[in-house]
């Protein structure tokens, strides 16, 4: 599938992702960068918008730095008339950001959920099976997370990132002694406004300059991330995502997260029941499958695995998530 986007609207669009300014004024910048004038950017980023190109310009929470558990579950619902109703019950869950049909054997929905704390998932899950009438399903902890950046390189026709490495522990808002509002508000949209952190700023009792501080603070500690434009890959030609898994240690994890820039997450999760030995875990999105497997036979080489699957998306039966952490 060809992208849908202009030349210009596939500069702004990489501009958006991949250079962000974390300044008092990133819009006007990008627009002095691209040489077009502020109030013809707006038009098109508004544009952009309502066409559900872009999906959200903010960033990402991490789920640790609210004091969460994360789970990557999959669970096998055979019965339509049941995976319809697990569709609305997740539908209606805050804390489950992706939710796919994908081709396995055996569990054919996958979907993440967040927590409070593992007792709390683990209850939440076995209500939700009991719910749907299944007994097969597995609960994949994520222990921890290398790297988080869902960019797609527009030209290249894959996702692709700079390598990256986050920290193992993320401090808290509340051992940080901040509120999370004013960043859970702009996490959602940042305004396409020539100083679009003000009115925020002014609402919560910081000054401009010393929200966008500490914006870039909390950045650098990796309590957000991605942040920038994030987009609806069917939109710009991004059309197949696969979730590869890896017979892999957590060392290997970090050869990923170091070695495959084309890997978006890359997470190493421990199963809490059942068995499960793919325990390296990490995504690609493309414009073909081929991209796609030509990326995982990278990582299965460098960390000497051939026993690896992928794991395509077959179906988004929760499309439009974009979630804040």
């Amino acid at each position: 599938m060809r992208s849908m986007v202009s030349d210009l609207d596939k500069k702004i669009l990489m501009e958006l992702q991949y250079r962000f300014p974390l300044t008092e004024t990133p819009y006007t910048e990008i627009a002095e960068r691209l040489e077009i004038k502020f109030e013809d950017l707006k038009k098109r980023i508004e544009a952009l918008r309502s066409n559900f190109t872009i999906k959200r310009i903010g960033f990402n929470i991490n789920y640790k730095a609210s004091g969460k558990v994360a789970a990557l579950v999959a669970i096998r619902i055979p019965d339509p008339n049941a995976k319809e109703t697990l569709r609305k019950i997740l539908l209606k869950d805050p804390e489950v950001t992706h939710n796919y049909v994908r081709n396995h054997e055996v569990y054919n929905i996958w979907f993440v959920i967040k927590r409070k704390s593992i007792e709390d998932l683990m209850a939440s899950v076995e209500e939700i099976a009991k719910t749907v009438g299944s007994k097969e399903y597995l609960v994949l902890l994520g222990k921890r997370t290398y790297k988080l950046s869902v960019k797609f390189d527009l030209y290249k026709g894959i996702s692709w990132s700079e390598p990256e490495v986050l920290p193992e522990k993320i401090p808290t808002f509340e051992e940080l002694g901040l509120r999370k509002e004013p960043f859970s508000e702009l996490a959602k949209w940042i305004p396409v406004t020539e100083r679009p952190y003000r009115e925020v700023a002014a609402k919560y009792g910081y000054k401009e300059e010393e929200l966008v501080g500490l914006i870039r603070e909390l950045y650098k500690k990796r309590v957000l991330r991605n942040i920038g434009a994030t987009l609806e890959g069917s939109r710009v030609g991004i059309v197949r995502d696969g979730m590869v898994v890896l017979k892999g240690s957590e060392e290997d994890c970090l050869r990923i997260a170091l070695e495959i820039p084309e890997a978006t997450h890359v997470v190493y999760r421990v199963p809490l029941n059942g068995e499960w030995e793919h325990r390296a875990y990490f995504m690609a999105h493309a414009d073909s499958e081929e991209k796609i497997e030509g990326v995982a036979k990278k990582a299965s080489r460098i960390i000497g695995d051939k026993d690896y699957r992928i794991l395509y998306s077959v179906e988004n039966l929760k499309p439009g998530t974009h979630s804040n952490e």
